[in-house]
C-alpha cells in the first residue's frame, strides 16, 4: 500500500508542476502590471486595479463554464476513446467561441459599472481604456486555457506552462511600450495594461494551435481537425456541467473582492495591510489550486477505465499531499512577524503589524482551502459540479460574510460575545469559517460519492455523440 502511495504521488506531481507553474505565472501577470504601472501614477495604479478585478470576475466565472470539458476529456482519455475525446473537446471550442463573444460584450459595456463606484473621473477613463484593450484578447485567452485544459487532461500538461509563462515574457516588453508610450505608440498609463494583455493572447494562441494539431502526443485524439458543426445536445450537456463550475468561481472571488470593498473605510492602512496578505495568500493558494487541477484529471481518468476503488485511492492520496503542502505554507505564514514582512514590503510599521495579525488567521485557512479545492475538484471527476457551487455560497455567502461583516462594525448583534469590533480581523476569521464550513461540506459529499461509487460502479456516462 505504501509503495502503491508513493507510485500515486509521484504522478500527481509530475502533472501538478506544470499546473502549478502555469497559476504561479498568471498572478505574476496581476503583479507585473503593477509594478510597472506604477511609477505612471496613483490615477494608473487604481485603473490597473479596478480594470483587472472586473476583467478576472468576468474571465474565471466564464472559464468556469468552459472548463466542463476537463472531466469528460480525462474519463474518455481513461477509457481509450478517441473519437469521444475528439467530439467533446471541438464542442467546447464552439462553446468558448460563444461565451468569448458574451464576454467581449460584457466587458465593453462597464462604463456605468465604472461609474458608480464613484472613482475619479481619470481613474474610470482609464480603466474603460483597459477593459477594452483586454475585451479584444479575451477570445483569445479562453480559448487557450480551454485548449490547455484538454492537453493536461491526457496527461501533458507541460506545454500549457510553457505558454503561460511566455505570456509573462510577452507582457513586459508590451506594458513597457503601451505603458510609456515608446517606439512612436500612445502613451495610454495604466490602460496599456490591458491592452498589452489582449495583444500577447492573440500573439501566443496560433502558437498553442500549430503545438495541439502538429504534436505527435495528440495524433491520436485530431482534436483540431475535421471540425464537425454545433451538436447541440453536447453542448447543452457541458453547459449544464458548467455553468454551476462558473457560479462556484464567481461566488469565491465575489466574496474576497467584496472583503476588500468592506475593509477599504478602515482606512488605507488597514487596506494595505489586507493586500498584503491578499498578494501573499494568493500565491500559496496556486499550490493546492494547481494540485487540484490534477487530482481531478487523475481521478476522471480512474473513473473513464471503470476502476472507482483506484480513483478513490488517487482523490486520498492527492488530499493528503495538498495536506502536507498546506502545512508547508501554514509554517511560513506563521513565522512572519513586523521585521520580517519589512524584507519585502517597503511600508510603515503599523501596516506590518496589521498584516503579521491578518496572515496568523490566513495561515490557519490554508488547511481548510486544501481541503475544499481538492475535494471540489475530485467531486468534479465523478461529474458533480452543482453540489460544491451550493457549499460555497452557503458557506460563503449566507454565512461568512455576514458574520465577517458583523465582527467587523458590529460584534453586539452576535449573541453571546462581548467584544469590540475587529475590523479586518473579523472579515478574515469569517472567511476561515467559510473556507472550513465548505470543507467539511465537500469532504463528507467527496466520501459519500465515491463510495457508492466503488459499490455501484456504474458504466461510464459519456456525452451526446453525432450518431
Amino acid at each position: 500500500m505504501l509503495n502503491r502511495a508513493r507510485n500515486e504521488a509521484r504522478q500527481l506531481v509530475r502533472l501538478a508542476l506544470p499546473l502549478i507553474i502555469s497559476q504561479i505565472a498568471y498572478v505574476l501577470l496581476g503583479l507585473l502590471d503593477t509594478l510597472m504601472a506604477a511609477p505612471s501614477g496613483a490615477v494608473a495604479l487604481a485603473a490597473v486595479s479596478m480594470g483587472s478585478s472586473i476583467w478576472i470576475a468576468v474571465f474565471l466565472s466564464l472559464f468556469g463554464v468552459c472548463s466542463a470539458v476537463g472531466p469528460f476529456v480525462a474519463q474518455y482519455h481513461g477509457a481509450n476513446a478517441p473519437d469521444k475525446i475528439r467530439h467533446v473537446t471541438q464542442q467546447a471550442v464552439w462553446l468558448t467561441l460563444g461565451l468569448s463573444a458574451l464576454a467581449v460584450l460584457l466587458l465593453l459595456n462597464m462604463r456605468p459599472l465604472l461609474e458608480a463606484t464613484g472613482a475619479p473621473a481619470a481613474v474610470i477613463a482609464q480603466a474603460h481604456l483597459f477593459l477594452q484593450g483586454i475585451a479584444i484578447g479575451t477570445p483569445a485567452g479562453l480559448l487557450g486555457r480551454t485548449l490547455g485544459l484538454y492537453a493536461s487532461s491526457t496527461s501533458n500538461a507541460r506545454p500549457g506552462m510553457f505558454f503561460a509563462l511566455g505570456a509573462v515574457v510577452l507582457n513586459i516588453p508590451l506594458n513597457w511600450l503601451l505603458i510609456n508610450g515608446h517606439w512612436g505608440l500612445p502613451a495610454l498609463g495604466g490602460a496599456g495594461c490591458g491592452w498589452a494583455s489582449g495583444i500577447s493572447m492573440w500573439l501566443l494562441l496560433p502558437l498553442q494551435l500549430w503545438h495541439l494539431k502538429h504534436s505527435p502526443r495528440y495524433q491520436g485524439f485530431r482534436a483540431l481537425q475535421n471540425f464537425s458543426r454545433p451538436h447541440w445536445p453536447t453542448l447543452a450537456q457541458l453547459l449544464r456541467f458548467g455553468l454551476p463550475i462558473g457560479l462556484t468561481f464567481l461566488g469565491e472571488v465575489g466574496a474576497f473582492s467584496s472583503v476588500a470593498l468592506f475593509i477599504s473605510r478602515l482606512g488605507e492602512v488597514t487596506t494595505a495591510a489586507h493586500q498584503i496578505v491578499t498578494s501573499l495568500s494568493t500565491l500559496t493558494y496556486m499550490l493546492p489550486q494547481g494540485l487540484s487541477i490534477a487530482l481531478s484529471i487523475r481521478v476522471a481518468q480512474a473513473l473513464g477505465a471503470q476502476q472507482p476503488q483506484d480513483a478513490r485511492f488517487r482523490w486520498q492520496v492527492g488530499l493528503l499531499l495538498a495536506l502536507l503542502v498546506a502545512c508547508g505554507s501554514a509554517s511560513l505564514m506563521w513565522l512572519a512577524t513586523p521585521a520580517r514582512l519589512a524584507y519585502l514590503y517597503h511600508v510603515d510599521l503599523p501596516v506590518l503589524h496589521i498584516a503579521s495579525v491578518l496572515l496568523g488567521v490566513a495561515a490557519w485557512y490554508q488547511l481548510s482551502d486544501a481541503i475544499q479545492v481538492c475535494a471540489s475538484a475530485a467531486l468534479r471527476a465523478y461529474k458533480i459540479s452543482t453540489l460544491p457551487m451550493l457549499a460555497m455560497l452557503v458557506a460563503f455567502w449566507c454565512i461568512a460574510m455576514p458574520v465577517g461583516y458583523l465582527l467587523a462594525y458590529r460584534p453586539d448583534l452576535l449573541p453571546g460575545l462581548t467584544l469590540p469590533p475587529l475590523g479586518a480581523l473579523g472579515f478574515w476569521l469569517a472567511l476561515l469559517l467559510g473556507l472550513t464550513l465548505a470543507a467539511g461540506m465537500l469532504l463528507w459529499a467527496l466520501l459519500r460519492v465515491s463510495r457508492q461509487a466503488c459499490l455501484h460502479s456504474p458504466p461510464l456516462q459519456p456525452a451526446a455523440s453525432t450518431h
